[in-house]
């Protein structure tokens, strides 16, 4: 390999993984539906992502797919993420959140293709634990702010059994840390002041600080397994399972109070993440392909608790999410051409039980475009839509107004230009 082409793939690597960053407004979201990928074409074309993913987050949805790919690419990922948050109890508004932040390195991806063989390592996020909220009240107030997320690190392989049928696999490790701070804040009296019983006392007020922080760290790993079938030249059908996985959860809590630090506790958790699965079908005819899904995940699996206690199981509900889109090539001639995307889905949340229980609560409408540039490939997709929250220990709700924009940059190569000699 010639020295321009070699300092041309570095370049193009830096970009690609360091070019990845989040802007989110805070609100800590657990993955509703994991099946779903962090592709911005899957986005557009509304999440939808078993049968027509392009290789770049398929270990998320389905490891088969990764055969799609006609040439070897590495992936970074630009996230845009707006909203807007409003905590509804008892019918009365008790929050209006609107923080925004930066998160790097969110999404990489390495895809390799030889043949009827495909490979992948990739780094994706799968909860983010960002969240920032203010009270303010006439005699005290509490802030408290998280900041961190769950990963999965995923080593994915696939392989065309026939012609016809491709089977795929990966191994995801989960990785996770979090910094959490809560700070509580008040006034009280100062009755030690010897003039308290003059008639024009004013009592003197001192104001208290506690501050709590929790040092979290998780892990465990889980597998996903997925096929491919292609019915004909126009249909292709997939199907992807997710295994559960168990995640041992660490946290480290110490407590400031009037500038003295004391370590309270170091606490051992258990946590399910749960099974989940989905198909879909996607039909391509002439310039239009147009794809429909089923995401199921059993959400009523979950569990929680301390090491060595018996862990509780809350009253989750399991979810199905229905995702439909259309991609549109407008030029069946170009070679470099430009794909128009749009779509629908359905995005309930599973800690909804009586208060909400209806699995329409979430919905989003999609768009996108894409871009062949040569070795360049650029997507852009983004959402809008509405979404129901709620706690599953009280009956309060959250109600959030989404706009989520995501960029896809890849750069495709050959592995057999790499091989040569000067």
């Amino acid at each position: 390999m010639s020295n321009s082409s070699m300092f041309r793939f570095m370049l193009i690597i830096v970009i690609c993984f360091c070019v990845s960053f989040n802007v989110c407004e805070a609100l800590t979201v657990f993955p509703d539906d994991p099946v779903e990928s962090n592709s911005a074409r899957s986005l557009a074309m509304g999440s939808a992502c078993i049968a027509v993913s392009d290789g770049k987050s398929s270990y998320l949805s389905n490891p088969a797919t990764l055969v799609l790919i006609e040439r070897s690419m590495i992936t970074g990922g630009i996230n845009l993420d707006q909203i807007a948050e409003e905590e509804y109890s008892y019918g009365e508004l008790g929050l209006d959140n609107s923080q925004v932040y930066i998160n790097p390195l969110r999404y990489q991806h390495l895809a390799i293709t030889a043949k009827s063989f495909s490979a992948s390592l990739g780094r994706s996020m799968l909860i983010d634990y960002f969240r920032k909220t203010e009270n303010i009240n006439e005699d005290s107030s509490s802030t408290f702010s998280s900041k961190g997320g769950l990963y999965s690190i995923s080593a994915s392989a696939a392989k065309s059994v026939t012609p016809e049928f491709s089977v795929g696999g990966s191994l995801n490790i989960l990785d996770g840390k979090a910094d959490i701070e809560n700070t509580y804040s008040w006034e009280t009296i100062d009755y030690n002041d010897s003039n308290w019983w003059d008639e024009d006392y004013t009592p003197q007020t001192k104001r208290n600080s506690e501050t709590t922080t929790v040092e979290q760290t998780e892990s465990g790993y889980n597998f996903s397994v997925g096929a491919l079938y292609n019915l004909n030249e126009q249909v292709n059908i997939g199907a992807v399972y997710n295994t559960s996985a168990e995640v041992t959860l660490k946290t480290k809590k110490t407590t400031t109070e009037d500038g003295n630090t004391d370590i309270l506790d170091t606490e051992k958790f258990k946590w399910t993440y749960p099974t989940s699965m989905g198909f879909g079908l996607s039909y391509k005819s002439g310039q239009f392909l147009v794809v429909g899904e089923i995401h199921r995940v059993n959400w009523s699996e979950y569990k929680h608790g301390k090491v060595g206690e018996s862990l509780t199981r809350p009253e989750y509900v399991n979810l199905t999410t229905y995702h439909v889109g259309i991609e549109y090539m407008t030029s069946a001639d170009a070679s470099d051409p430009i794909f128009l995307r749009c779509g629908f889905n359905t995005s309930p949340f599973h800690f909804l039980r009586e208060v909400s229980s209806d699995e329409t609560s979430g919905y989003f409408l999609t768009a996108g475009i894409g871009m062949n540039l040569n070795d360049i490939k650029i997507d852009i997709g983004g959402r809008i839509g509405k979404k129901t929250y709620s706690d599953f220990s009280s009956e309060d709700e959250y109600e959030a107004s989404i706009k989520s924009v995501i960029g896809n940059l890849s750069y495709k190569f050959d592995m057999s230009s790499f091989a040569k000699q000067n």
